[in-house]
């Protein structure tokens, strides 16, 4: 029996080395030229990179899978857990926000982002802030795997080696795994298509200069890291449910409000308000979803 089963703070640690690599083997290559293949077709460059986007989001799971995982070791109860989640997103903002930061630096030191628009260009100043963004995360990984210790790692793997096999047929047969994991699935799905049609909705469809490329994507995580310490601070009698809710509701308003408005007076102040509504339901919504199942 003790051979069917691997120690599972290994196993996290593993995870995690093995995502952090994958990011830092491929990730690079996305923001770099076309190497041995500049000149080739289009859809022949697009399968390349197309290949280093898959190693990419492979180890960005594997990262974030390892995260959550700790989460049900560090915490006991449904409440702190809760609370662990709304902690956790609050420094991945924070993450965010070095990036924004770091684009508007290089952006306002290296040309007129007030005045002119993102061109081809400007692909170099991207892979700079690349590099430097890699860099901070690097150190963050080894600072994080030498000093996280898992509390309750041999007492999980005791829960388990106790019920065997069955504890992972058991866990595919609960119905609230696909209750949530559908949840889950709209509420990324909402939030990944934001966060990639935004930058081309203000660069686009509003034609803002590059400035807005990172001010305000910073302000959207402002509103996020404010939504996590309110949901950090609030009482245990609103639940989940409530919380979903209200991020649906401010999911929504944005949405409705991108479509009905594109005055001057919109794209220079109403635009961050909208912003900060997305980003606060995204806050809101994913913690409410992925915490019944830690």
């Amino acid at each position: 029996m003790d051979n069917e089963f691997v120690d599972i703070s290994t196993s996290l640690r593993l995870q995690l080395g093995y995502g952090t690599a994958c990011v830092l083997g491929s990730f690079p290559f996305i923001f770099s030229e076309c190497i041995g293949c500049a000149l080739s077709h289009k859809w022949a460059q697009m399968f390349y990179f197309a290949a280093f986007i898959m190693i990419f989001q492979i180890g960005w799971a594997a990262v974030q899978i390892s995260h959550l995982s700790l989460i049900p070791e560090l915490a006991d109860n449904d409440h702190t857990r809760t609370h662990l989640t709304a902690v956790r997103y609050g420094f991945t903002v924070f993450s965010n926000l070095f990036v924004y930061i770091i684009t508007w630096v290089v952006l306002h030191v290296t040309g007129e982002c007030d005045k002119q628009q993102v061109g081809p260009g400007d692909a170099w100043k991207f892979r700079h802030i690349v590099y430097i963004v890699m860099g901070v995360g690097l150190v963050a990984s080894i600072v994080f795997h030498l000093s996280v210790r898992e509390k309750n790692s041999y007492q999980c793997q005791e829960q388990l080696m106790e019920h065997g096999n069955q504890t992972h047929c058991s866990f595919f047969r609960r119905p609230i795994m696909y209750q949530v994991a559908g949840i889950y699935m709209s509420t990324r799905l909402v939030a990944n298509v934001a966060q990639v049609l935004i930058p081309l909705y203000l660069h686009l469809t509003l034609g803002l200069a590059a400035r807005a490329l990172a001010v305000v994507p910073l302000a959207m995580y402002l509103g996020s890291l404010a939504a996590a310490g309110v949901q950090r601070l609030a009482p245990r009698a609103i639940t989940r449910k409530m919380h979903y809710a209200f991020g649906t509701a401010c999911a929504m308003t944005g949405f409705v409000w991108i479509h009905l408005e594109f005055d001057d007076n919109y794209k220079t102040y109403y635009i961050y308000v909208v912003a900060v509504l997305i980003d606060v339901a995204e806050n809101v919504s994913e913690d409410s979803a992925t915490a019944p199942l830690e």
